[in-house]
């Protein structure tokens, strides 16, 4: 029997403005949670102690600076989204994030059909052992046919041409594999059209708060070539030490674009939760729904304290959504 997963307290916004109200709101809190950070980058390798959603028990999270970067002031950042490794799972910050999000908040059951744009990692094989019915693939280069297998069994899959019928998903994972796809609107139609009515879609990608539009930093052409228009930036791709190209960093339109290519609404959910070891800075994840639209603004805070938020108005998110979100 699977073990009991809870909520992660989140905050939603619709726009930029209300994430400009959230920061003012939240100004004090956040100002620590940045002094925190420069002080942990001073140590560069230590481990901090949470509950682990996916491990079901408290555990362990490794901090080294292994993808840590100097700004223009030669000050060094820790890249606390991709690390703060479980020593149980292996799972990263926004994994072990991504997993309660999808178990805890969003509270599919067993038995949903759910989509994962990945196969080969971790991430899927924790969320199989969940989801007898999780259908995963990865953008394969040996020739396999879209919608096949290969010979490892790994299936291949075209995010801007899926080959699943209309409706075929409750629920589509997609974590750090839009920013890799030049025509990523396609991406965004494709998932929609292979979600079932008010299915679920949760989503992370480069994400920066500041910017209202994408920065776009390199572009496909017509005749498959590319053009660079910032120096080129690669991704860890499990299946190529090559890595893979970043075509974007995404800003506030992207909930337009979802909301514009068959979604009812889109928003952007921040977390940050001392109690499960998703700390360091604040991490963007997109909901969104195909479904009726999501139209009150839900405020969990950055506590962990249960709801600790203020209660949609009546009309607007059901009282069974507001539990979910905030918990």
């Amino acid at each position: 029997m699977p073990h009991e997963i809870g909520p992660l307290g989140v905050f939603t916004c619709s726009n930029q403005s209300e994430y400009t109200a959230f920061v003012a709101r939240h100004a004090r809190m956040l100002a620590r949670v940045a002094a925190n950070e420069a002080e942990a980058a001073k140590r560069g390798h230590f481990h901090t102690t949470g509950w682990c959603a996916v491990c079901g028990t408290r555990s362990q999270f490794i901090m080294d600076d292994s993808s840590s970067w100097l700004d223009a002031n030669g000050d060094r950042h820790l890249n606390w989204r991709e690390r703060l490794q479980c020593v149980g799972c292996g799972l990263n910050n926004r994994m072990r994030a991504a997993f309660q999000l999808m178990c805890g908040n969003l509270r599919l059951e067993p038995s949903r059909r759910i989509y994962l744009t990945e196969q080969t990692t971790r991430f899927y094989k924790a969320l199989r052992r969940r989801f007898p019915k999780v259908v995963g693939s990865e953008y394969l280069r040996d020739n396999t046919a879209n919608g096949a297998s290969n010979f490892a069994g790994i299936r291949h899959e075209d995010v801007t041409a899926l080959s699943f019928p209309d409706g075929s998903f409750d629920c589509i994972g997609s974590f750090d594999v839009l920013e890799h796809v030049s025509d990523f609107y396609r991406a965004i139609a494709e998932f929609a059209r292979c979600l079932a009515p008010d299915g679920w879609l949760l989503l992370s990608a480069p994400f920066n708060p500041q910017f209202a539009r994408h920065q776009v930093r390199a572009v496909s052409l017509p005749d498959a070539t590319i053009h660079h228009i910032l120096p080129p930036e690669y991704h860890g791709d499990p299946l190529s030490s090559e890595g893979v190209l970043c075509f974007y960093h995404f800003g506030w339109s992207l909930l337009d674009d979802f909301r514009s290519l068959g979604f009812s609404d889109a928003r952007m959910a921040l977390v940050y939760s001392t109690r499960n070891g998703n700390t360091g800075r604040l991490l963007y994840f997109v909901i969104a729904r195909r479904g009726r639209p999501l139209r009150a603004s839900v405020d969990g805070g950055l506590a962990d304290a249960k709801g600790g938020g203020r209660r949609p108005a009546n009309g607007s998110w059901s009282r069974a959504l507001w539990d979910r979100l905030t918990g």
